[in-house]
């Protein structure tokens, strides 16, 4: 059985959809990410997670 975990995909956009950060990660040698909006301004924000087939989108607020 192969344990190695396919590389994961977060990808964030602002509100109208707009790419503003994408990051290849590999969950298994990295099982936590930090993503810097500090320089994104405020606004709302969608972090989407794509690892195969699996995906999950939330919604996140950054208020300075």
């Amino acid at each position: 059985t192969d344990n190695t975990a396919a590389a994961s995909t977060i990808t964030v956009r602002n509100a109208v959809g707009q790419e503003i950060r994408k990051i290849e990660v590999n969950p298994t040698a990295q099982p936590m990410t930090e993503i810097d909006l500090g320089d994104a301004g405020q606004g709302i924000y969608f972090i989407h997670i794509q690892n195969g087939e699996k995906s999950t989108t939330r919604k996140m607020v950054v208020a300075n």
